[in-house]
């Protein structure tokens, strides 16, 4: 995994992890409470931002084949 694609991974983690905790009080979800579902967002995105920092530091912007 290049250095590039690790930080994207970080990126999306954050993002899913965020609007997943802001859903109800933003008034994304379609029912004030939509049970586990938030949970799960930030359980997901979580477990990208780990994914993306575990690559990341020995991560170089070469691909190796």
């Amino acid at each position: 995994m290049t250095r590039t694609s690790a930080q994207a991974l970080i990126g999306v983690g954050v993002l899913v992890a965020a609007v997943s905790l802001l859903a109800n009080p933003l008034g994304l979800a379609r029912y004030p409470d939509f049970g586990w579902l938030p949970e799960v967002g930030v359980i997901i995105g979580i477990l990208a931002i780990l994914a993306g920092f575990s690559a990341g530091p020995g991560a170089s912007d070469q691909v190796i084949e």
